[in-house]
């Protein structure tokens, strides 16, 4: 049996500061409905799944981490309110910063710099380097939630020379910089990792009950750190003068999102590692999704093997 090597770490404060009597003045009752169903699976989590059988377990955790996805366009959208304001800019924007010293989740991952990518009208193009894995997986989620009609990953620079350059036309968070990036990849890592639990990339040999329960309550402890942002930045802009105006600008930018299509951008993606300084295809997928859930599975089991997930696209440009 495969032994999971994936390790995660959720440093103390992130998602512990909540008041959980807090409630949003907008849309009151549908948020204390969302909020008490996340609340409840993690109850479901904290308990060791209480007798549920394994896939279902499996199904809710993936669920549950699919959340962050959300509070992430939320978050892209209070930070450009907030940002806008002609009145009260910066001390909005100061009221989404973290306490001094706090820490974003951290996992396991490979050294080395990393480089996000885009297909720049279905060329593939490099947008900026980072000198570790969770500021480029991070940055690439960030711009997918800013643009998530364009296919965006992150590569290791070793894997080869890189495409051309393009000017970034997603979204990178303007607060807590780093932080929020280190976050995002973090968030994403615990959402392919479930998703590869639901869609049977992993089974219950490998991912146990306890390891299942243990990613929803991490992915609960996320949502918790969102909700505790967001008291902060809402009950801010709802005190300013240009509360209303504020309150229709997010209500526009959230509308205005595009949903991130299951089978793209991009159409086909690969599974792909580094063997001997070169990219080689493990396997092929209909969809983002399903590539970055298969490279979660392979990764929870293998720490030491480099691997992403790539549009077709750019294996093929590779030559």
């Amino acid at each position: 049996m495969d032994r999971v090597v994936w390790r995660l770490e959720i440093p103390a404060g992130w998602g512990e500061r909540l008041d959980p009597a807090w409630l949003p003045n907008e849309g009151t009752d549908g948020w204390r409905e969302v909020f008490a169903g996340e609340d409840y699976a993690a109850r479901v989590f904290a308990s060791g799944g209480a007798g549920i059988p394994w896939k279902v377990l499996a199904q809710a955790a993936a669920r549950l981490a699919e959340v962050l996805q959300h509070y992430r366009a939320q978050w892209r959208c209070a930070e450009a309110v907030a940002s806008g304001c002609p009145v009260a800019a910066d001390a909005h924007v100061a009221a989404m910063a973290v306490p001094r010293g706090l820490r974003a989740p951290r996992r396991t991952r490979p050294d080395g710099p990393w480089r996000v990518c885009v297909l720049d009208d279905g060329v593939p193009a490099t947008v900026a380097e980072h000198l570790s894995i969770d500021l480029a997986e991070g940055a690439a989620c960030a711009h997918r939630t800013g643009a998530a009609d364009q296919a965006w990953w992150a590569e290791p620079v070793a894997a080869g020379p890189a495409p051309d350059r393009a000017a970034a036309s997603g979204w990178l968070p303007i607060a807590d910089t780093e932080l929020r990036l280190s976050a995002f990849a973090a968030e994403e890592a615990v959402a392919d990792l479930t998703a590869a639990a639901a869609t049977g990339h992993l089974g219950p040999d490998v991912l146990e009950v306890r390891l299942v329960c243990t990613l929803g309550e991490a992915a609960h402890h996320m949502i918790r750190e969102y909700r505790t942002l967001f008291a902060a930045v809402w009950t801010d802009l709802e005190a300013c003068a240009e509360a209303a105006t504020h309150d229709a600008d997010a209500s526009a930018l959230l509308e205005s999102l595009p949903p991130a299509p299951e089978r793209g951008p991009g159409g086909r993606w690969h599974h792909m590692h580094l063997v001997g300084g070169r990219a080689k295809v493990v396997n092929r997928h209909l969809s983002r999704t399903a590539a970055a859930a298969s490279v979660a599975a392979s990764r929870a089991i293998d720490d030491t093997t480099v691997r992403w997930a790539e549009p077709a696209a750019r294996t093929a440009a590779r030559g």
